[in-house]
């Protein structure tokens, strides 16, 4: 059982033809309890609150054939949480954080065919719900999961220089960048303390590890009823961080590892009102400290027909048509095994949409806000 308060106020002003103020606020309060039966009778609980307050300040300005933006974004953040177990003694944790959050981007644009930016930003992954939760989630007779308490968040450091060229087809940007990870959130397995014969699959803060890499993307349009949209991308990282290499040890372990992703999204117009979509991703080979991720892919299709002189608008979809996204891998550390996790990845879903009114009022644009929140639940 969860409770989520978000309360947020964005405020821009144009200060003159070539600059812009951006100012916000914004208080997120967030509380779960979670309890655990066994054979019907109390095992344990967890309660979680956590309190983030924040506010940003963003400068733009446009001269001649440049154009900059710079800010910041400040952040108090704070965690109270308490685990209770039965025949245990109980295990509050408390956390506060205040952070800065600075970003930079300038802009070159010597034609307009070509453009340069170079931009900075640090941002932040929060532990999930489903990371923090030390409950058990799952079990097979050899494993546990859950989650860790003690996570801290994860904060990454971002530089990249990006080129855009505008084509008779389309736009393509390419360009490069590098990453310094704080605190990397990534999946762990060690021994379970009070069965030698599983493990606990749960999740841990890492070294400060470094990416960097080379990104491939374009909005196309091959022929008059043909669209696409392309990424790729491809960068190699080092992971460090301490981990159980066989039950009891724990060693520092170092690795690299260099990955390739690739997604395409098509747009078929097949007639004035219908539109097919033809979405199809790859996810390369991937390496942790613990765990080599296999290959994984999709694809996806969907249609929509627009009715009623344009108001209505009637679709469907159909993913990951041939089944065949999971999570498969192998590992020896802190033992031999591979294993492979599939879930409900293949879905059907038809709708009916309308639009009421004339459509000449649009609604209140809200500023697009991340949720900072590393990926969490689910197998890895």
């Amino acid at each position: 059982m969860g409770e989520n308060t978000i309360v947020n106020i964005d405020y821009s002003n144009p200060l003159s033809e070539t600059t812009k103020l951006e100012l916000g606020l914004e208080a997120r309060d967030e509380k779960t309890d979670n309890s655990f039966d066994v054979d019907y009778l109390y095992n344990s609980d967890f309660n979680y609150r956590r309190t983030i307050y924040s506010g940003y300040a963003t400068y733009g300005k446009q001269w001649n054939k440049w154009s900059m933006q710079a800010g910041t974004r400040i952040e108090q953040y704070d965690v109270d949480a308490l685990f209770r177990k039965a025949n245990e003694n109980d295990a509050p944790f408390k956390d506060a954080i205040f952070t800065l959050y600075p970003s930079a981007f300038l802009t070159y644009t010597p034609t307009d065919k070509n453009s340069f930016n170079l931009n900075y930003s640090r941002r932040v992954d929060r532990p999930s719900i489903q990371q923090i939760n030390p409950i058990r989630e799952w079990s097979t007779p050899v494993i546990d999961s859950k989650g860790n308490p003690d996570l801290v968040p994860q904060f990454t450091n971002s530089i990249e220089l990006n080129y855009t060229r505008k084509t008779k087809i389309g736009s393509i940007t390419s360009g490069v960048f590098y990453r310094i990870i704080q605190d990397e959130i990534a999946r762990v397995v060690y021994g379970n303390p009070v069965d030698p014969n599983k493990q606990v699959l749960s999740y841990d803060n890492f070294d400060n590890n470094n990416a960097y890499g080379i990104e491939l993307s374009g909005n196309l349009d091959f022929t008059k009823w043909w669209s696409a949209n392309i990424g790729l991308d491809a960068y190699g990282k080092k992971v460090k961080g301490t981990v159980e290499t066989t039950r009891g040890t724990l060693e520092y372990v170092e690795i690299d590892a260099l990955i390739f992703n690739a997604r395409m999204n098509n747009t078929f117009k097949a007639t004035k009102n219908l539109r097919i979509q033809l979405f199809e991703m790859y996810r390369g080979r991937d390496r942790s400290l613990q765990f080599d991720r296999k290959p994984t892919w999709k694809i996806d299709m969907g249609s929509s027909y627009t009715i009623l002189k344009g108001k209505g608008t009637i679709s469907a979809r159909f993913s990951d048509i041939f089944r065949s996204m999971n999570f498969a891998f192998d590992a020896d550390k802190p033992f031999e095994r591979f294993g492979q996790f599939n879930w409900e990845s293949r879905t059907v879903y038809v709708g009916f949409n309308y639009k009421f009114g004339s459509g000449k009022n649009s609604a209140l644009r809200r500023k697009e806000r991340d949720k900072n929140e590393a990926e969490g639940g689910g197998p890895m």
